[in-house]
């Protein structure tokens, strides 16, 4: 019943698609029905004639039934409008039918045949591929879709259910032709295929058979995901192996060996990275990956981890007799880093740490270095004595009664020509004070005195100031090339009594006149005891004084003795112009913890010129 139905709906379809006008031929599926008519027109008083060749099936004349004929009385009906249907068709019924319709009020019989064609229902098509193995990238595949004995009118190939074309370059095939060719085959047509075939009355479509191509190995690559040297012991980087190729595996090695089971390994995504956390001095040499298949196996080139060197470059001078080594200095880094030495007409180069001479007369000038391993760091330093811009040949301090006075010896450098490289750096130095007044000699203990000391300033701090404590002193300060000797005078401003109450001038201008006069008595009377004395001694003689000494003497209040192997760095507490006052004294020596703790900064630098001016330091940066 539910067949039966299905075709008549397709008759009901092939009816439905022909042109009345144009009808000369009809299909009809085995045991099903097909409608066939012409493009004769009925008159009013007709007779309608249809035959089978020269065997007639039907006739009807106008306003009475239909007469059949013997042969298909039992399956077939003759409408009133000319058109036939046949059911329950057979092989033999495809030939050639006529249909006359006579006009009888004319006596004109028209007629026109047609032909039928009778088609079995298609069956499922058996799809293959050959070969049968599973197809490999660059193989010639052929997939062939077999109807058997049915006559088929086209061929479609399907892959995951959607039509292939036959216009892509490496396909072959065309619609009449039950073959897809592939030549070659790639990864790209991987998928599941089928095939339909087609005839006028019925389609069907075949199994599937997928397509899984297999691809070889190839373009195994290594990447590191670290843009720059890594730090050790601190960071971690990812190696990604990457390749082309399906079903694949992955192996790794260190220096040529298989990778050795630690704890800082991590194989993920089915081993395709090594996560290395965190990077150890232990990684050094090359690391690879290989990739396999059942097909073939490649291994990626070589891929060397880096990290960077320890700390910052450094620029550095040692003393040596009566040369001086110069040193660019960036070590720990793999692969070692590129150093570049400048000094004058120097130039030196090498990895790690390069060094050169100079006599130690030799003008003064910048040592400048460049370090480059995957980024590039550098420095300078000025070789020469000590400076301090700012200091006067004698430098003039005054302090108030009774008060604290500060006096100090900031090195600076001076503006120079030369190119530098990297921010200005300083010679250590170590600072000598002494007291030139009332006679030359090193600072006495303790006392009214301290003095508080780094590599690149010193500072002689007076604790309470008296007539004691006022005259000439000198400060001497040492690096590996030479000395430098800075004068201060201490003084009280004549307008500052020891009560440290400020006098008006007229009060002043009292005072001296005063004083004269007393002074003028005290002598007239001096001079006639004198005279009533008499005399007969000889008169003694003043005693010598010594000569003031412009050499240093080691004494108390010097600083640590100079380290003529130190390398200055970059970190210079001197000269960052990002501390502010109270900040320099964080990495004074002081010898008197309280007196350190009690020093303002207002008060430090009320004398200005003894200290780096920050407009100075900009213009030097």
């Amino acid at each position: 019943m539910g067949c039966s139905l299905c075709w008549n709906l397709w008759t009901l379809f092939v009816l439905a698609s022909v042109n009345a006008s144009t009808a000369s031929d009809f299909d009809g599926a085995v045991g099903g029905s097909v409608f066939m008519f012409t493009s004769l027109s009925v008159p009013g008083r007709h007779k309608i004639t249809w035959e089978a060749d020269t065997t007639l099936i039907a006739t009807i004349e106008d306003g009475q039934n239909p007469v059949y004929y013997p042969t298909y009385n039992s399956r077939c009906e003759l409408f009133s409008n000319a058109t036939l249907r046949l059911d329950g068709l057979l092989p033999s019924d495809s030939k050639n039918y006529k249909q006359s319709i006579e006009n009888k009020n004319t006596g004109v019989t028209s007629s026109v045949t047609v032909t039928l064609e009778v088609h079995n229902l298609l069956t499922p098509p058996d799809l293959t591929a050959d070969p049968a193995t599973r197809p490999v990238q660059g193989d010639n595949i052929t997939l062939y879709c077999n109807a058997g004995s049915q006559i088929v009118n086209t061929y479609t190939f399907l892959r995951d259910d959607e039509s292939i074309s036959c216009s892509e370059p490496h396909i072959s095939c065309n619609t009449s032709s039950p073959f897809l060719n592939f030549h070659p085959i790639t990864e790209n047509d991987n998928g599941s295929y089928t095939c339909v075939i087609y005839n006028p009355v019925s389609s069907n479509i075949s199994n599937l058979v997928i397509q899984d191509v297999a691809v070889r190995v190839s373009n195994v690559a290594l990447h590191n995901n670290a843009s720059r040297p890594v730090t050790v012991e601190k960071d971690s980087v990812a190696l990604q192996c990457s390749s082309r190729g399906t079903d694949v595996s992955y192996t790794w090695t260190l220096r040529e060996s298989a990778l050795p089971a630690n704890p800082r390994y991590h194989l993920i995504n089915n081993d395709a990275t090594l996560i290395i956390s965190p990077v150890s001095r232990e990684d050094q040499g090359y690391f690879t990956c290989t990739v396999s298949n059942y097909l073939n196996n490649e291994t990626s080139p070589n891929l060397t981890l880096s990290w960077a060197p320890d700390g910052q470059i450094a620029c550095g001078a040692m003393r040596l007799g009566d040369h001086i080594e110069l040193s660019c200095s960036w070590p720990g880094g793999y692969p070692a880093a590129n150093l570049h030495l400048k000094f004058a007409d120097m130039e030196a180069l090498g990895e790690d740490k390069v060094t050169g001479n100079v006599p130690l007369t030799h003008p003064a000038s910048i040592l400048t270095c460049e370090g480059s391993q995957g980024w590039t760091q550098s420095c300078s330093l000025i070789i020469d004595t000590p400076k301090s811009s700012g200091l006067a040949n004698d430098t003039l301090v005054e302090g108030d009664w009774g008060k604290k006075a500060i006096l100090s010896v900031p090195l600076t450098y001076e503006n120079r020509k030369e190119n530098i490289i990297g921010p200005q750096q300083l010679l250590p130095a170590t600072f000598t004070w002494y007291r030139l007044t009332p006679k030359p000699e090193p600072l006495p203990l303790g006392e009214n005195f301290t003095v508080i000391s780094n590599d690149y300033i010193s500072y002689l701090v007076v604790s309470s100031v008296t007539s004691d404590a006022t005259g000439q002193y000198m400060c001497t300060a040492e690096n590996l090339i030479g000395s430098t000797n800075f004068y201060f005078t201490l003084r009280i401003p004549e307008v500052n009594g020891p009560s440290g109450v400020n006098l008006s001038p007229g009060a002043l201008a009292g005072i001296v006149i005063g004083a004269i006069a007393a002074g003028s008595l005290i002598t007239g009377v001096i001079a006639l005891l004198l005279n009533k004395q008499g005399s007969g001694r000889k008169p003694q003689k003043s005693p010598d004084m010594p000569k003031v000494s412009r050499e240093p003497n080691q004494n108390p209040y010097q600083n640590n003795p100079v380290n003529t192997t130190r390398a200055t760095h970059m970190d210079n507490p001197a000269f960052d112009q990002s501390r502010n006052s109270s900040g320099i004294y964080t990495n004074l020596e002081p010898q008197d913890n309280d007196l350190y703790q009690s020093i303002e900064g207002p008060q430090l630098f009320r004398n200005r010129p003894s200290m780096v001016s920050e407009s100075l330091y900009k213009n030097e940066q």
